[in-house]
């Protein structure tokens, strides 16, 4: 007993020791920030005008650096492990589509201006699209790194051709009118949906026509 006693008041004693040394540190630590804010006071009182002209000139050197500057946020550094599988398809989708890598877009247009919902050019479209959904880079495919909307889904992407579930071949086996039937039934059941789709896109005795066509392509390599 005599000995849990004497350990029982070492630790208090100890305790109070630290304790005491906190506490100093504590005032050590005010009266420092007090005696600096008092001689920033005093300043400012002596000089006011200088004082201001200079909280102005460093505010605009550091506004300057903030305009001059640029930063790229990107949440796979805080949240992923570098050695994880996920980081490294990451950095495969950045190299395969650039610095925005989870919404990719491929549009083709016209150069004059003409349409381009007519069967040579969807089709011309079309083998792109194909190319991309099959791209590789260093041995990492777009399938890899794609958004699924469920576990062993299709990769989602989204096009006029996709919502009308037209393929390059299904397009092949269809002449310019049915075409031109299957996208103004589409625009008339989603007009919003499919007008995002097609840049440029104006209806004119009852047949569509756009200047552009758009494909989209969703990345999600940490997901």
């Amino acid at each position: 007993r005599r000995v849990q006693l004497v350990r029982l008041y070492s630790r208090r004693v100890q305790l109070v020791r630290l304790s005491m040394g906190l506490e100093a540190c504590q005032s050590a630590v005010f009266r420092a920030c007090h005696s600096y804010h008092s001689a920033a006071g005093r300043l400012v009182a002596k000089r006011p005008a200088a004082s201001l002209v200079a909280s102005l000139v460093v505010t605009l050197l550091l506004t300057a650096c903030m305009l001059l500057g640029s930063w790229e946020a990107r949440l796979e550094y805080r949240d992923t492990l570098s050695r994880s599988e996920a980081f490294k398809l990451f950095d495969a989708t950045l190299d395969m589509f650039g610095g925005s890598p989870r919404t990719n877009e491929y549009k083709m247009s016209s150069s004059d201006g003409s349409n381009v919902l007519t069967k040579q050019a969807i089709l011309k479209a079309l083998e792109v699209d194909e190319a991309v959904l099959g791209l590789t880079y260093k041995g990492t495919r777009f399938e890899d790194v794609c958004l699924r909307p469920y576990l062993g889904g299709a990769c989602t992407v989204d096009s006029a051709m996709y919502r009308l579930g037209l393929g390059r071949e299904e397009v092949e086996a269809l002449s310019q009118e049915e075409l031109d039937s299957k996208l103004l039934a589409e625009y008339n059941s989603n007009a919003g949906g499919l007008g995002s789709l097609l840049g440029g896109l104006t209806l004119t005795d009852g047949k569509l026509s756009a200047t552009s066509l758009r494909f989209r392509y969703l990345g999600e390599p940490s997901g």
